[in-house]
């Protein structure tokens, strides 16, 4: 439950409201504004060591790009207001650092799992996470 909800606030209550550790994850669900504990990739060594892993079995995996992780969460306050926050994978608030991410984000889902990837307009291609790191954000896409 805590990687679902890492609030103890929130866990606690849910437990103080009946709710025993079995039925927990039920009880206490993904939250907009607080942000979901990320489950990240374990690298290898090589391409064999991925294949003799899963001899026999059928998989896929998927390109990893450098750049900076994500959550973007979507709700509507008590008082009707709509609220968008950006998180970092260590649950940081990015919010402010991704005004453009903010502004563009439409009444769709809850919570968004993002990875921001600095682009080259002209070269039309990604650029490495140093990149993005050296212009403060996601600015650098405005801005080439």
């Amino acid at each position: 439950a805590f990687c679902e909800v890492p609030s103890y606030d929130k866990l606690v209550d849910c437990l103080l409201s009946g709710a025993d550790a079995a039925e927990l994850s039920k009880a206490c669900s993904v939250t907009p504004g607080i942000p979901v504990k990320p489950m990240l990739a374990k690298p290898t060594k090589s391409i064999t060591e991925v294949l003799d892993r899963f001899k026999n079995i059928k998989f896929t995996a998927e390109y990893k790009y450098d750049g900076e992780r994500a959550q973007v969460h979507l709700w509507t306050t008590e008082a009707g207001k709509r609220e968008i926050r950006v998180y970092s994978r260590n649950s940081e608030d990015l919010t402010e650092k991704y005004p453009d991410v903010v502004d563009a984000i439409e009444e769709m889902i809850s919570v968004i799992d993002k990875v921001s990837l600095p682009w080259q307009v002209i070269k039309i291609k990604i650029l490495d996470r140093s990149n993005l790191l050296a212009v403060g954000g996601s600015k650098f896409l405005a801005a080439n």
